[in-house]
C-alpha cells in the first residue's frame, strides 16, 4: 500500500455505502483498483516526443491550499514539460468575476501561478461558480492576459505532436447544457457533434466542468450522460476531463469507450468515493498531468505535496464505423 492508498476490498474505518454503490473515502484517503509491482509509479520526465499538459479545476480561492497545489505544479514543471493547462471550471471563487479588470484575476490567478514555468497557455471552461459572476468577463479577460485563451463559452483547440499526430481539445459549457434553455442546449450539442465529425485529429478529448461519471459527492450526471455519451462514442472521444467534485478520480465505466478524469481539487478537497467504474480516487488536493504520444496517453495523479499517487495509460481509440 502506497501513501495511504487503499487496495480493492480493503475498507477503512468509518466508510459507508452510498446510494449509488460507492464507498466513502474521508479526506486524505485514496483508493486504487490495482498497482503495478514497482514501489512507486514511474515518474514523468523530460520528453521531446510528447504533448504535455496539466488538468486543474476548482482552484480560484487565493488560499493556502491553492498555493500548495501551485507549488506542486511548479515542481513538476521543473522535471517534465508543461505545454499548456486545461482549467476545468470554477476558476474564481466564490462567485466568479464581475469584469475583465476584477482584482481577483491578480490575487487568485496571476500571483498564484507566477512561476515562469507555468507561464503557458491556459484553456479554461466555465463552472457553476463562474456563472455567479459575469461569464463573459472571463472571455474578455483573454484580451487582457495573453496566457488566458477563452474565445467563447465553448470552443475547440487543436495541438500537433512533434511527429505530426493531431490532438483536438473540445471545451464545453456544461452549466449551459444543464441549466440553459432548450435552444442553447440544442445549439451547443449541434456544434459539438459538428466539431467532432469534421475533426481529422487522431486523438479527441473533451473537457467541461461537470462530470459524467463520478463516485464523489455529486455522483453520475444522468443528464450529461444522456446528452454527451452517444456523441462521445460515435466520434471516438478518448477522455473527458472535468472538475466540480473537489477530489481526484480516474474512471472507466464498463459501458463506456471513453475514460473520465476528475481533477477538481485545485484549492480544496472533500470526501469522495469509489465504485465499480473507479480506477483511482483520492480525497486530497492536487491535479492531473498528461503526456500524449502517438499511440498512448499517460496520466499521473499528483497531490499537493508533489507526490505521484497513480499512473494510468490510455490507449488510442477510433470512431465507430
Amino acid at each position: 500500500m502506497q501513501h495511504g492508498v487503499l487496495l480493492l476490498g480493503l475498507l477503512i474505518a468509518g466508510c459507508s455505502w452510498l446510494e449509488q454503490g460507492a464507498i466513502v473515502l474521508p479526506p486524505g484517503a485514496a483508493y486504487a483498483r490495482s498497482f503495478a509491482p514497482q514501489d512507486e509509479p514511474h515518474a514523468p520526465e523530460q520528453v521531446d516526443s510528447a504533448l504535455c499538459w496539466i488538468v486543474l479545476g476548482d482552484w480560484g480561492t487565493g488560499g493556502a491550499v491553492q498555493r500548495r497545489v501551485a507549488a506542486a505544479m511548479s515542481a513538476l514543471a521543473r522535471r517534465a514539460p508543461v505545454h499548456f493547462i486545461l482549467s476545468v471550471g470554477d476558476n474564481i471563487y466564490p462567485a466568479g468575476v464581475r469584469s475583465a479588470q476584477d482584482p481577483q484575476w491578480e490575487s487568485k490567478f496571476a500571483r498564484i501561478y507566477a512561476d515562469s514555468l507555468l507561464q503557458v497557455p491556459w484553456y479554461p471552461v466555465l463552472g457553476n461558480h463562474d456563472y455567479r459572476g459575469d461569464p463573459d468577463a472571463q472571455i474578455a479577460y483573454s484580451r487582457r492576459n495573453p496566457l488566458w485563451h477563452m474565445p467563447a463559452r465553448y470552443y475547440v483547440v487543436e495541438k500537433p505532436l512533434p511527429d505530426g499526430t493531431l490532438a483536438a481539445f473540445v471545451a464545453l459549457d456544461t452549466q449551459q447544457l444543464l441549466n440553459g434553455n432548450p435552444q442553447q442546449r440544442a445549439r451547443q450539442l449541434r456544434w459539438l457533434e459538428e466539431q467532432l465529425r469534421r475533426s481529422s485529429a487522431q486523438w479527441k478529448f473533451v473537457f467541461g466542468h461537470h462530470p459524467l461519471r463520478s463516485a464523489g459527492l455529486y455522483g453520475e450526471n444522468a443528464t450529461l450522460l444522456r446528452l454527451l455519451k452517444p456523441i462521445f462514442e460515435r466520434y471516438g472521444v478518448a477522455v473527458y476531463f472535468c472538475g466540480h467534485e473537489h477530489d481526484l478520480q480516474l474512471l472507466k465505466h464498463p459501458e463506456d469507450g471513453f475514460y473520465c478524469v476528475v481533477s477538481g481539487a485545485g484549492s480544496s478537497a472533500r470526501p469522495t468515493g469509489y465504485s465499480a467504474a473507479s480506477i483511482f480516487a483520492a480525497a486530497e488536493p492536487g491535479f492531473v498531468y498528461a503526456q500524449l504520444r502517438k499511440q498512448r496517453l499517460s496520466l499521473w495523479v499528483i497531490d499537493s505535496a508533489g507526490r505521484i499517487r497513480y499512473r494510468l495509460d490510455v490507449p488510442q481509440r477510433r470512431e465507430l464505423q
